[in-house]
């Protein structure tokens, strides 16, 4: 069991040509977890709270993120950053 995860990073590659991010998208998959398998992690280890950065290549969007942490029973908080996000304990 995952314990004390509460931060995933996830690239975020908008200005670079369709064939090229398509084949960026597919050699993540092979080192990167999918929104759903961090969303099983987390609810899993019990995090709190969970910061997403550079989300997705483009395709993601809040509801099915805030859908996959749902569907997995995740109760925490999900926080979306953004250029310029501080985070205290």
């Amino acid at each position: 069991m995952v314990t004390g995860f509460s931060l995933y990073f996830c690239e975020y590659f908008s200005a670079i040509p369709e064939q090229a991010r398509e084949n960026l998208k597919n050699g993540l998959k092979v080192s990167h977890a999918t929104t759903e398998e961090l969303a099983k992690m987390a609810a899993d280890a019990g995090v709190k709270k969970v910061v997403l950065t550079h989300i997705g290549l483009g395709g993601e969007d809040t509801e099915n993120i805030d859908k996959a942490f749902t569907d997995m029973d995740f109760e925490g908080e999900i926080i979306i950053a953004e250029d310029g996000l501080a985070i205290n304990p």
